[in-house]
């Protein structure tokens, strides 16, 4: 794959990211739901609200980070940060796009990239994107067996 096809590639997929996480979450229940018994189970009644957001914070983060993690890993070799700010810079657009479409104000932007939890979604797509290329990465014995 050429650089050009990965930039287009890549912020297409940032494109679609928005997009893709707003149905992930409207149609995600199960994690929500998981993330509040395991809030009952290690939290008291006094640190409930706490604990979950906690675990539901960790848990989407996971989520969002194999489901574009991943890919990205395997895709992509080299210059991952880049590529990743590629892809944040692509999602940022879109999103701001599509809410100014609707009407909403730039400050509801602001604030939406404000909250914690949209860079711990971020954050966890590019380590895990990170460790997938630490993982599949040809070891060097492997290089020299292959060459003539």
């Amino acid at each position: 794959m050429s650089t050009v096809q990965r930039v287009v590639v890549v912020a297409a997929v940032g494109a679609a990211y928005p997009i893709i996480l707003t149905w992930l979450y409207a149609y995600g229940d199960y994690i929500s739901l998981m993330s509040l018994a395991a809030a009952r189970q290690f939290g008291s009644p006094a640190t409930l609200r706490l604990s979950f957001s906690v675990i539901s914070a960790v848990c989407w983060a996971v989520v969002v980070g194999l489901m574009f993690g991943v890919p990205f890993g395997l895709a992509l070799r080299t210059q991952l940060f880049r590529y990743w700010l590629l892809f944040v810079v692509a999602g940022a657009a879109s999103q701001l796009f599509a809410q100014l479409h609707a009407g909403l104000d730039f400050e509801f932007f602001v604030l939406e990239w404000s909250i914690p939890e949209v860079w711990l979604n971020l954050v966890a797509v590019l380590v895990i994107a990170y460790l997938v290329t630490l993982l599949f990465r040809p070891s060097r014995a492997s290089a020299i067996a292959i060459a003539p």
